[in-house]
């Protein structure tokens, strides 16, 4: 009985199943089911090749067992899983995926590589690495309650011991060095990982790059500070904003402003519907609809906010935003707040659209950006293609800004007063 115990403890608590959950579960947390298709991704890359090698090298000889009891082994091994982990990582980073999995990646490799200089002279158990690992990884994601995932430790060692396969030193070492390696990480990469913290997701979704910057800015800047997630959708890459130049290379130069004032505001996520800039309207709403009630459900987010049904401007394409998004937002039945971008000084500052008493009906919210000013300055500057209206040195022109952007709450129709704030 013993026997078989300690064979099940080793084989639940290998480093390839006990990656599953943590992969799945981080994934989920850092961006919903787009997250879960990442972890998907990562698993295949830093587990499946692993794999595939250990079984391959057992039909052919190359491994006596598929726990490498020979110390011998392991380099090989070792070398294959750090490869594994470098191209996670790289695809993670070059594709902008979950950060969170990203620095699951970057811990991998680490740890991959403290391995692969320990096994060259020495054996320790990559059993309590792994177990070590995922254990301080849970508490930096989830905090104290995670702390009894460590209580697997003495179970694992005890397997591990029963079958001989380590001595205490060794085992002790492996848990050492996973946990040790594995905060390190984490705590140099907390920058990182904001989405542990987050507090609500706020989805903004714009026609055109800069849309997000100059009327709204601060609010978006403000609500990132504050812990919330936010994602940003723009339905185009503003093709037609530059004009005497080609509509692939102004997407690219507009694409790249909007992804660094996404970076100066906090932006969590950037997500490009990829229409034809000043043709939106004559896209399949149907197909538009679709998409965005996909986007609603998956990031399941608090409040979003768009253009009012006037579409701020008047132009045809954040006039269809307003009625795409509206129609989605009811369609998708989700227990959230429906924000309009209602015209005041801000967009009259930003984009020239004045004040106006024919808004949307609905309680008013005016947040205040006053501490974000700054920012929204930045922001607006990263748009160099668009002259934004305020070139200065940031901090000067901050001053001239309104300290108030202005919403009106559309969905859901209650009685409320108006608001400070756009979660509470």
């Amino acid at each position: 009985m013993p026997d078989r115990l300690a064979r099940w403890i080793s084989v639940l608590f290998d480093s390839s199943i006990l990656s599953l959950p943590v992969f799945c579960a981080f994934g989920w947390l850092a961006a919903g089911t787009a997250g879960l298709a990442w972890a998907g991704f990562v698993l295949l890359i830093v587990t499946g090749i692993p794999l595939a090698y250990l079984m391959l090298g057992k039909g052919l000889g190359w491994v006596s067992d598929l726990e490498m009891t020979q110390r011998s082994e392991r380099p090989r091994f070792i070398l294959i899983s750090l490869s594994s982990d470098l191209l996670a990582l790289t695809v993670l980073c070059l594709f902008h995926g979950p950060p969170l999995l990203r620095v699951m990646a970057l811990t991998y490799l680490c740890l991959g590589a403290t391995m692969f200089t320990i096994s060259s002279f020495w054996k320790i158990s990559l059993h309590m690495v792994g177990v070590s690992g995922f254990a301080t990884a849970l508490v930096f994601v989830f905090g104290a309650p995670a702390l009894i995932a460590f209580l697997s430790l003495p179970l694992v060692a005890w397997a591990r011991w029963h079958r001989r396969k380590h001595t205490i030193p060794q085992l002790i070492t492996g848990a050492l060095a996973g946990g040790i390696i594995t905060a390190l990480v984490f705590g140099f990469s907390g920058q990182f990982i904001q989405e542990i913290q987050v507090k609500h997701t706020l989805l903004v979704v714009t026609a055109h790059p800069d849309d997000e910057s100059f009327p709204m800015g601060g609010t978006l800047a403000e609500y990132a500070a504050e812990g919330a997630r936010v994602v940003l959708v723009s339905a185009t890459r503003g093709e037609a904003g530059l004009p005497g130049i080609g509509a692939a290379e102004t997407a690219r130069i507009r694409e790249a402003e909007l992804r660094a004032a996404a970076r100066t505001l906090g932006v969590a996520w950037v997500e490009f519907l990829d229409y034809v800039d000043g043709r939106l309207s004559q896209a399949d709403p149907q197909e538009v609809i679709d998409r965005l009630t996909g986007l609603l459900e998956e990031e399941r987010p608090d409040a979003v906010i768009t253009f009012g049904r006037d579409g701020i401007s008047g132009h045809p394409d954040h006039v269809a935003v307003h009625q795409l998004v509206t129609q989605a937002f009811e369609r998708a039945h989700l227990p959230a707040r429906l924000f309009y971008l209602v015209p005041s000084e801000a967009t009259q500052q930003g984009c020239g659209i004045p004040p106006s008493k024919e808004t949307d009906s609905g309680p008013a919210a005016a947040i205040d950006i006053g501490a974000y000013r700054v920012t929204k300055v930045r922001a607006m500057q990263c748009h160099a293609s668009q002259k934004p209206p305020y070139p200065g040195n940031p901090e000067e022109e901050a001053e001239k800004l309104a300290c108030h952007e202005h919403f009106v709450l559309a969905r859901p129709r209650v009685g409320l007063g108006d608001l400070t704030d756009i979660f509470e």
